[in-house]
């Protein structure tokens, strides 16, 4: 509606259009857990860790994934970043040996994931998960900036983004 009324140069309102007001507190979609798992809880793990959206995760390949003797300690995400951006993202430390057990026989040119992702999988409720213990561990690494840390890892540029993810400083 506003693309329209941007387009046309006209002042459109919800109320003119009978569109319903949408508020942030009636979104329900991986907000409320739907008590989804999958059989082996890899991708669940390997999300925990590491905090990738949906689309990072399909195009992530184990050549993208950084090793330190045997732990995987970083990704680096290449394909299926949203905007783009290219980034570095640390892996929690409790995730990174069994992170490295999951990848461990695979062919560096392979996929993590080798088959789909299901759709009921709340990928963005790992994703909250992993900012707010990633910001504890940042914290207790005695880091400068956490907070911008934590948002250069998630692949946002403002701070404040980190707030929908249940992230406050104390």
């Amino acid at each position: 509606m506003a693309m329209i009324s941007k387009t046309l140069d006209i002042s459109l309102t919800k109320k003119e259009c009978n569109v319903a007001t949408r508020k942030l507190s009636s979104i329900k979609k991986n907000r409320v857990d739907n008590g989804f798992k999958t059989e082996s809880g890899a991708i669940e793990s390997i999300l925990r860790g590491t905090g990738l959206r949906r689309n990072e995760l399909v195009n992530l390949k184990v050549k993208n994934l950084i090793v330190k003797n045997n732990k995987v300690v970083g990704v680096l995400v290449r394909k299926g970043a949203k905007g783009g951006k290219v980034r570095e993202v640390q892996v929690r430390k409790e995730y990174q040996l069994h992170i490295y057990k999951l990848i461990e026989g695979l062919n560096s040119d392979s996929k993590v994931i080798s088959g789909k992702i299901p759709k009921e999988l709340q990928a963005h409720r790992y994703r909250a998960e992993y900012a707010q213990n990633m910001y504890k561990e940042l914290v207790s690494l005695g880091r400068e900036d956490p907070l911008q840390d934590l948002t250069e890892n998630m692949g946002h540029n403002r701070k404040s983004v980190l707030i929908y993810y249940g992230v406050s400083p104390k």
